[in-house]
C-alpha cells in the first residue's frame, strides 16, 4: 500500500528558505548501508602494468565500462589500489559514490564508462533546459535538474508492458534498450513505498525504437490510439515513484578549481510564481545566480527588488 512518509530536507546554506522542504526520495535513499572496511596493503603486483605511469593508466582505464573496472578491481588488492588512484575514479568515489553504487545496483554498469560518468560529474547544467543540475538520470547517464526529471516525459521510465502498448514495440526489442530492475524502497517527494522490484525501460529509447519500427506517421497514429486508453492522472509528476528510481543526487565537480558545488535555491522566489524562472526548485551556482538577480532584481528582505 502506498504511504506518505513525512520527512523533510533541512536547508544547508543561507540561500535556502528556513521553511522545511519535502525530501526527495531518490535511489540514494534506498541503497544498502555502506559499511567501512579496513584494507590491508597489497602484497602481489600486476606485472607489466606496474611499469606504466599514472597518465598512461588513466588513458587505458577511463574508456572502460564500470563493470569491467569493477572486475579488474577484484583481481587483487594491488588492482584495487591502482584503479582508486586514477584521478577520475578518485573524484567519482568522493563526490558521486551514490551514483557509482546506484549504477551497479541497477545493473547499468556495463553500459556506462568511467569517462562518461566523470564527464557528467564535471557538468553543471541540465542537458534539457540549461539550468543548474543537481541530479544524474542513471538510466542513460544524463545531467538533469529537478523540474526536468520530475516533469519531462523523457525521464519517466516505463513498465515494459506500458512501453509495448504506447510505442507498438515488442518485448524482444525492449530487451535491447536501456532498462533496469528497481531497488525496493520509498520514492518521490511523497515517499511512496514500492515493496517489490519492477523492471523499467527508458522512455526516449522506447520511443526511438517505436519510430524505427513503425515509422513516423504510423507511430503517431498508434500513440494517439493508445492515449485514449491511458489514465490522464497516471504520471502525477514528482509524486510518481518511477521518476525517482534511477535518480541520484550528484553535485557539480569543478575540475579546474577542484571544488564541488551542490548548487543553491533563491530565497527571493519563495513567494512568487510556481514556474520557471521563479520556481523554488530551480538551483543556481554563483554565475547563474548573478544572472538571475540582474534580470529580476537583488534579494532584499526575502524578495526580489528590481532596480
Amino acid at each position: 500500500m502506498q504511504q506518505y512518509h513525512p520527512q523533510y530536507n533541512q536547508p544547508r546554506d543561507r540561500s535556502l528558505s528556513p521553511i522545511p522542504r519535502p525530501k526527495d526520495f531518490t535511489l540514494d535513499d534506498n541503497l544498502p548501508v555502506l559499511n567501512p572496511r579496513v584494507r590491508r596493503a597489497p602484497v602481489a603486483n600486476l606485472g607489466a602494468l606496474e611499469s606504466l605511469p599514472l597518465e598512461l593508466l588513466q588513458i587505458v582505464f577511463t574508456p572502460l565500462d564500470l563493470h569491467s573496472l569493477s572486475s579488474f578491481r577484484r583481481v587483487n588488492r594491488r588492482a584495487l589500489h591502482m584503479i582508486e588512484a586514477l584521478p577520475d575514479y578518485h573524484a567519482i568515489k568522493i563526490y558521486a559514490l551514490s551514483a557509482l553504487r546506484g549504477i551497479a545496483m541497477l545493473g547499468l554498469d556495463s553500459t556506462i564508462t568511467l569517462s562518461t560518468l566523470y564527464q557528467k560529474l564535471c557538468t553543471a547544467k541540465c542537458e534539457e533546459c540549461g539550468d543548474f543540475a543537481g541530479y544524474l538520470y542513471l538510466l542513460t547517464c544524463k545531467r538533469v535538474c529537478f523540474l526536468c526529471f520530475s516533469r519531462n516525459e523523457k525521464y519517466l521510465p516505463l513498465l515494459k508492458s506500458h512501453a509495448v502498448r504506447k510505442f507498438g514495440i515488442t518485448n524482444k526489442m525492449i530487451n535491447s534498450l536501456p532498462h533496469f530492475k528497481s531497488v525496493p524502497g520509498r520514492y518521490s517527494t511523497r515517499g511512496l513505498k514500492v515493496a517489490k522490484p519492477i523492471t523499467l525501460v527508458d522512455y526516449e529509447s522506447a520511443y526511438q525504437a517505436g519510430l524505427a519500427h513503425l515509422g513516423d506517421s504510423r507511430l503517431k497514429s498508434h500513440m494517439r490510439h493508445a492515449a485514449i486508453h491511458e489514465d490522464p492522472t497516471r504520471d502525477l509528476g514528482d509524486s510518481n515513484p518511477n521518476r525517482f528510481m534511477a535518480i541520484s543526487r550528484t553535485p557539480w565537480y569543478n575540475a579546474v578549481l577542484e571544488k564541488v558545488d551542490p548548487g543553491f535555491h533563491c530565497v527571493g522566489c519563495e513567494s512568487m510564481d510556481n514556474d520557471r524562472p521563479f520556481h523554488w526548485r530551480v538551483k543556481y551556482d554563483d554565475k547563474l545566480f548573478n544572472e538571475h538577480t540582474r534580470a529580476f532584481g537583488k534579494i532584499r528582505k526575502g524578495n526580489h527588488w528590481p532596480e
